[in-house]
């Protein structure tokens, strides 16, 4: 048995300080990759419909981005402002925005991603405390 540093297990990557830091590098490198779909799906004459490449993004990229927000507490600001420049160059992307506008998140009718994991992680929490199971 070899000691590692970090392992994965069901997709999210554990060190052995449990900061998140290695699940937000993978998770960065994996949205970088549905980003270039998101690229080649809008196109320049040909591009795709800014709602279709939207839910595209929330199926894609939000929903991996919130798949680990439960197992870290995402109070590393680093961590988080680097979650939202993804979501924001997604959001870019699919409005067909230039770099230049502020308010993109507004625009594409989403909320910040620190709202969104805190709203998933009550919910999760009162869906156990409702359980008959639960002590």
């Amino acid at each position: 048995v070899h000691s590692t540093d970090s392992c994965k297990f069901l997709g999210i990557s554990l060190d052995y300080r449990l900061n998140g830091n290695s699940y937000i590098r993978s998770l960065s490198a994996r949205c970088s990759k549905l980003l270039n779909i998101l690229n080649m799906l809008r196109g320049t004459w040909w591009g795709g419909a800014p709602s279709s490449l939207l839910t595209i993004y929330r199926a894609l990229i939000r929903d991996s981005m919130a798949y680990g927000c439960l197992t870290f507490p995402f109070n590393n600001h680093s961590s988080m402002r680097h979650l939202e420049s993804i979501q924001l160059q997604a959001l870019r992307t699919c409005l067909g925005l230039r770099k230049t506008t502020t308010n993109v998140v507004l625009e594409a009718g989403e909320g910040p991603l620190r709202f969104r994991f805190e709203l998933l992680t009550s919910k999760y929490i009162l869906k156990i405390f409702a359980l008959d199971s639960h002590p």
